[in-house]
């Protein structure tokens, strides 16, 4: 499974945008035919939203297929449950749910980029952070960097676990190069659908994270 690289761009003049309003684009060479985009199915909002409190970060929730083994985000502004890769938040008791989303490199900003540290590459959350998906909860158990040419073989990951939650962000490097390696963030659950989660979210403006990562963002 690859997770296809974004750019940021300065051109205002068509695209979609990322957290901050600033248009982004896929690298040229990543940029999907128009069969592979209608068998994504990809959709920016609809499942609800992803909230990650301790990096105030709030984000709609989307959904999309896995086509071909390669996941193609289309939007920079919300993280993606992939349909046909795991189950459904609902039905979390008889899988893991697997959920994308992008970082930016060359100045953007997208949800990826507030689960990492620019400047080192080092995870902004721990072990026992809350992440809730959809109103139900989940606490951060692992945090690990897998090169992106090792993702699809990593049986471990793949596996149906029930109550367990996946995310999945390209890593950007330092030298604002593209990304070679992913972020991989597994928690699991501590309340079911039926006992949803209210999270303070006061500080978080509703449709966008806010407060940048290390000052800086980045692909």
């Amino acid at each position: 499974m690859i997770l296809t690289h974004l750019v940021w761009t300065a051109d205002p003049c068509c695209g979609p945008v990322d957290l901050n309003g600033a248009v982004a684009a896929l690298e040229p060479s990543d940029v999907p035919p128009r069969e592979v985009v209608a068998r994504q199915d990809a959709v920016d909002a609809g499942s609800g939203r992803i909230v990650v409190p301790s990096v105030h970060l709030d984000v709609p929730l989307g959904a999309l297929n896995e086509v071909d083994g390669v996941i193609t985000p289309p939007g920079f502004a919300s993280m993606y449950w992939v349909r046909n890769r795991g189950v459904a938040v609902e039905e979390a008791a008889h899988g893991t749910v697997y959920i994308v989303t992008h970082s930016l490199r060359g100045g953007g900003m997208a949800p990826g980029n507030y689960l990492f540290e620019t400047d080192t590459g080092q995870p902004t959350l721990e072990a026992g952070d809350t992440m809730v998906v959809d109103g139900v909860e989940y606490a951060v158990e692992s945090l690990r960097i897998v090169p992106k040419t090792q993702l699809e073989g990593d049986r471990d990951l793949w596996s149906a676990i029930p109550d367990r939650l996946v995310l999945i962000t390209c890593l950007q490097a330092a030298t604002d190069t593209p990304s070679v390696e992913n972020l991989v963030i597994v928690a699991q659950r501590v309340s079911t659908p039926y006992e949803r989660t209210d999270v303070d979210a006061s500080a978080i403006a509703p449709g966008r994270a806010v407060g940048p990562v290390n000052g800086r963002s980045h692909d």
